[in-house]
């Protein structure tokens, strides 16, 4: 017969989780599908797809990651058209959509920290991006 359990309660210790530790990623993708109709979208969504290809969590993406993707470029290239013609209701309530997909597959830091996603810097880390054609997208020259 056990003894009595100690007044603190029984010791229990803290269970641990596999998603306790996250997870690292490093490298580029070798499975990404290329960019469907490339001619149908805008520059910017283009721009928009190259990005989510090169990142370090797409990776990791499995098949359901790219349909995702895929089904987000309808919205996405939307969302550009809708900014291009100062539809900004419109572009609103695409970005909400977008934004939300997004925030599922790891696109900001906040994002990944939650998803306990943590991506190590490449050993030649790539030049940063240059935003002046995006910004040229959205607000002109």
């Amino acid at each position: 017969m056990p003894g009595p359990a100690p007044k603190d309660g029984p010791k229990m210790g803290r269970y641990t989780s596999p998603l306790d530790k996250p997870e690292d990623i490093q490298g580029t993708t070798t499975n990404a599908p290329t960019l469907p109709t490339p001619n149908k979208w805008l520059a910017a969504t283009a721009r928009w797809w190259d990005t989510w290809v090169s990142s370090p969590q797409a990776a990791v993406f499995a098949g359901t990651d790219w349909q995702r993707l895929l089904m987000l470029l309808p919205l996405v290239d939307g969302y550009n058209r809708a900014v291009h013609k100062l539809d900004y209701m419109l572009a609103d309530r695409l970005l909400t959509q977008i934004v939300r997909s997004e925030s599922l597959l790891g696109a900001t830091h906040v994002d990944r920290l939650r998803g306990r996603i943590k991506v190590q810097p490449e050993e030649t880390p790539e030049p940063q991006p240059d935003l002046s054609a995006l910004a040229r997208d959205f607000f002109g020259d």
